[in-house]
C-alpha cells in the first residue's frame, strides 16, 4: 500500500501566507512568481518526502516533527520540511528556512 502525503492544517496556512509574504515583501515582482514559487517546493515535497533521504529532526527541533528534509531553493535559501510519518501516511507538520535563527542548529 502506497503512503498518502498530507499537510497539516498550521502548513496550508504557512504556505498560503508564504506566497502573499514573497509577493508583498518584493521578493517577486508579480503574485503569480511567489504562486510558482511555492508551488515548485510543495512539488519537492511531495516528489521527495518518501526517498529515502530525510533525517532525523534534532532533539530540539521534533517539535516541529520527528523528519525532516531539505530544499534549496536557490545559493542562499534552504528549506527545511519537518513530517511525521507512519506506515499509512506522512504528515508535513512544518516548514522553515534557514534564515529562521533557530534552523541554524541542523547545519552545526
Amino acid at each position: 500500500m502506497a503512503k498518502t502525503i498530507k499537510f497539516s492544517a498550521h502548513t496550508k496556512s504557512y504556505l498560503d501566507e508564504l506566497t502573499k509574504e514573497l509577493y508583498y515583501k518584493n521578493y517577486f515582482s508579480f503574485f503569480d512568481s511567489s504562486i510558482e514559487y511555492v508551488d515548485l517546493l510543495i512539488d519537492y515535497i511531495v516528489e521527495n518526502v518518501l526517498k529515502n533521504i530525510h533525517k532525523k529532526s534534532p532533539i530540539i527541533l521534533a517539535k516541529y516533527g520527528s523528519f525532516y528534509l531539505t530544499y534549496n531553493s536557490t545559493k542562499r535559501t534552504t528549506w527545511y520540511i519537518f513530517f511525521e510519518m507512519d506506515e499509512t501516511q506522512v504528515l508535513i507538520t512544518h516548514i522553515s528556512n534557514n534564515y529562521k535563527k533557530e534552523m541554524s542548529i541542523i547545519n552545526c
